[in-house]
């Protein structure tokens, strides 16, 4: 399929905290400037609203579009687990913009905990310039590690750092 990340989410996300969770991936589009836009042939501004998170890399960097509502609305595509959480992905194939995509997730993971669950094709040293962007960025101490299944979690982020 080629390198993907993957995440469930509850169909609605808190409102207060998804506010919060955009204040952040503004910090992260601001910073993806030059590498990121709206749609890799479509040279518009990313998007972080009320409502969603849009944008990909630009033209050959670009792949598939990372896109993230706070209200989830099945697809056809879409699947839902039994406890109703949908399913997204982004597959990026590792290019530039893949590290925003990271960080975004991370950011979401941080800010819903366990209504959002991320996936990733890559392993945490893949993802670490993601969690760097977050921590540098944001202010946050946020970390990956592997549960006793191999699969990826994100320790909280909203742990300061140390001065």
């Amino acid at each position: 399929m080629g390198y993907t990340h993957y995440a469930y989410q509850k169909k609605e996300l808190d409102q207060k905290q998804w506010a919060g969770f955009i204040t952040d991936v503004k910090k992260v589009l601001k910073a993806g400037e030059g590498y990121i836009q709206y749609e890799s042939e479509v040279k518009k501004a990313p998007v972080a609203n009320k409502d969603k998170v849009r944008f990909n890399g630009i033209g050959e960097e670009g792949h598939e579009t990372f896109l993230m509502t706070r209200i989830s609305k099945l697809e056809e595509w879409q699947s839902k687990r039994d406890d109703g959480m949908v399913f997204n992905f982004c597959k990026t194939a590792q290019k530039a913009y893949d590290v925003y995509v990271v960080a975004c997730l991370v950011l979401a993971k941080s800010h819903f905990g366990d209504d959002v669950v991320f996936l990733s094709d890559g392993d945490i040293e893949e993802l670490q310039d993601g969690v760097k962007m977050v921590n540098e960025l944001c202010g946050y101490n946020a970390a990956l590690a592997s549960d006793k299944e191999g699969k990826l979690r994100v320790v909280p982020a909203f742990l300061p750092v140390e001065a």
